[in-house]
């Protein structure tokens, strides 16, 4: 075999391993709704690793965000994309997707096989721990978002005082509609 294709062959596998790795931590840590997600995606993959450029990250966002569906799910996909072509786009789709989907699987056949209607059943204590739990968990997505929104705001708008009054009231709009 030739050595450019496997050294080519090489490049590209382990390029898809760091997407599956990078979109596996953020699906199975990402809690709260898309703008948690993008929050904790653009800590991760911007601030910390540098994975991704700030410039690249926002443009995708707002991509994902002037389409219909879930905007974090296809911005992660368009990462995964840029970084790895179609199939890097389906493993980040899939590697961010899927454990959520298994646990909420799982946690539905706990529910329907404990009889969560039966109040000291099984089911109806991990529902009830659940709910407790998922109070921090709103409240650390909240935190999450709101400084997303500040260091996203800040990088586009940079000391631009008119960007600064738009961006402030649309989010005011935003909040109130």
């Amino acid at each position: 075999e030739d050595e450019e294709v496997k050294e080519d062959r090489e490049g590209v596998s382990s390029e898809y391993a760091r997407i599956i790795w990078q979109f596996g931590v953020l699906g199975t840590t990402a809690f709260g709704g898309p703008q948690a997600h993008v929050a904790m995606a653009h800590r991760r993959l911007v601030d910390e690793i540098g994975w991704v450029s700030e410039d690249s990250f926002v443009e995708l966002f707002a991509l994902a965000n002037a389409l219909p569906g879930p905007s974090s799910t296809q911005l992660m996909a368009s990462i995964g994309a840029s970084k790895g072509g179609l199939v890097g786009g389906l493993l980040a789709f899939l590697t961010f997707q899927l454990p959520g989907f298994f646990l909420l699987t799982l946690f539905g056949f706990l529910v329907s096989a404990n009889g969560a209607e039966q109040h000291d059943s099984a089911a109806q204590i991990t529902l009830t721990w659940f709910n407790r739990l998922s109070v921090g968990l709103v409240a650390a997505a909240f935190a999450q978002v709101a400084l997303a929104c500040y260091t996203i705001t800040t990088k586009v708008t940079g000391k631009n005082r008119h960007l600064w009054a738009i961006s402030l009231t649309s989010t005011i709009i935003a909040a109130l509609s």
